[in-house]
């Protein structure tokens, strides 16, 4: 006899320990014609110390993804106050850009700061002229969640200045 040779009393065992198992440990659903499903898969599939195992993480999927949501939460606040910060720069930089030409084309520095709150609200101006270049730098301090660092934007524009005007602003 060879070592895959099986004996008639050893299959007939076997079938009824199988037969037995599957009596025991199966239940199958009325109606539904998919594959027999034990009532405790992990006792079954693991035995009981797997079974024990898995029941003593129950609900900690729940906890991991609660200590997470505020850590999300705060990366997403960074994130989107980073955003309002690069925004409020653009608009800095636009309005200091408007500003400079306006001084440039020989517009009084009043209406200057005038037409600068009107884009920007409240901010510091400054004016700096280097040879025909006429600079306007606009600070303010940072709006939304940056505002709690203390940090200030700056945007500045220069513009090429009309000599003629430039007469007129030094006399």
């Amino acid at each position: 006899m060879t070592a895959h040779a099986a004996t008639s009393q050893q299959v007939e065992s076997g079938r009824a320990r199988s037969g037995e198992l599957l009596a025991r440990r199966s239940t199958r659903t009325p109606g539904w014609s998919g594959s027999v499903r034990s009532k405790s898969w992990a006792s079954t599939r693991l035995g009981m110390r797997g079974a024990s195992r898995f029941c003593g993480e129950r609900g900690s999927v729940t906890a991991e993804f609660a200590a997470v949501i505020p850590a999300v939460l705060l990366v997403l606040a960074f994130g989107l106050g980073a955003i309002e910060v690069v925004v409020q720069q653009a608009r800095l930089t636009d309005a200091a850009a408007d500003s400079a030409r306006s001084v440039a084309r020989g517009d009084s520095e009043g209406l200057m700061n005038q037409r600068t709150v009107g884009a920007v609200g409240s901010a510091a101006v400054s004016v700096r002229r280097s040879g025909d270049f006429v600079c306007v730098s606009v600070a303010q301090p940072a709006a939304g969640p940056a505002a709690l660092t203390g940090l200030t934007v700056r945007g500045e524009g220069c513009a090429l200045g009309d000599e003629e005007a430039d007469a007129e602003a030094g006399s």
